[in-house]
């Protein structure tokens, strides 16, 4: 199976791209530019201009099945969550119809919903409605995971890069709780149901780790495997919001006051989980370098194992 990866070259689309190559599949993988080198065995790179179905279809001719990956945590005047989360999904999906295709995964959010407290949750919450309605011409996954960790992400290593500096970190939210899936875990199960599962209706999968922690202890985690001794704390909610609203003043904020609101709904599922800690996995990336560092040893093994 061709499978052709909006959204691809982020972190989690370099280890779904690894887990489809490595169980057979090729992988296509839309760009925006011409940087990225030509094909290497199963993986190729496509430019594609995404600002009609009319325009990304034809970079997906010949592919099998659509992947929609694109996410942001922050909204600019340059990519809003509208944009980026609601009406690029969208146009990716009917550009699929447009080029044979007849089924997509996309990857949403734990407790995406119309309703939901916060825009980043709205947003996925209609792209997930607006996708739906084109049940008749497309078998369609939703992929709902919880924070995903793994080598290249930002989660754990903006943590580690900000205890490293800061002897006490005050957390707005601290007490939210998450189930943290490991990228490993959460790529594997993406990869089995876009190629052996092609349901008639909409499917909705949750995903979430073995363990359910606070912010506060999934912080305490980080700092413990850094040998740093830190003090790590809830701030009440009033103070944490201000906190939000003045970190999200940033060029590049570590969080915002539509974050906080996202943190008011707890980040856990009940159900089967996936199998890995967070305890057993994190030693094994957080001292291979950088995240830009992680960033490239990953590109370099998908390309090897590509061209293998």
């Amino acid at each position: 199976m061709k499978v052709a990866i909006s959204g691809g070259t982020g972190f989690v689309g370099v280890h779904l791209a690894r887990a489809l190559i490595d169980s057979g599949h090729s992988v296509r993988l839309l760009v925006r530019s011409r940087v990225y080198q030509p094909a290497v065995g199963a993986l190729e790179y496509v430019q594609a201009d995404l600002s009609s179905a009319e325009r990304i279809a034809p970079a997906l001719e010949g592919c099998d099945a659509m992947v929609s990956l694109a996410g942001i945590l922050h909204q600019s005047k340059l990519n809003s969550f509208e944009d980026v989360h609601h009406q690029l999904p969208l146009k990716l999906a009917n550009a699929a119809i447009q080029a044979g295709i007849d089924r997509m995964t996309h990857v949403s959010a734990l407790h995406a919903d119309i309703n939901g407290p916060s825009e980043y949750l709205k947003s996925k919450g209609r792209a997930e409605q607006s996708l739906s309605r084109l049940q008749d011409k497309l078998s369609l996954s939703f992929h709902q995971p919880s924070v995903i960790f793994g080598a290249g992400d930002d989660l754990i290593n903006q943590f580690a890069a900000l205890l490293k500096f800061a002897p006490v970190m005050p957390l707005a939210r601290g007490n939210s709780l998450f189930q943290p899936v490991y990228i490993g875990d959460l790529a594997t199960a993406i990869a089995l149901d876009l190629t052996q599962n092609q349901p008639d209706q909409p499917q909705t999968h949750q995903w979430v780790g073995p363990e359910r922690l606070s912010l506060v202890e999934l912080v305490q985690t980080v700092a413990k495997h850094l040998s740093l001794k830190r003090w790590i704390f809830a701030l009440p909610d009033p103070i944490g919001a201000v906190q939000a609203a003045a970190l999200g003043m940033l060029p590049n904020p570590p969080m915002t006051l539509d974050n906080y609101r996202s943190l008011s709904v707890n980040s856990v599922a009940d159900g089967p989980t996936c199998p890995s800690r967070l305890d057993e996995e994190i030693p094994k990336y957080l001292f291979q370098g950088s995240r830009d560092d992680q960033a490239r040893q990953l590109w370099a093994a998908l390309e090897y194992a590509a061209g293998g």
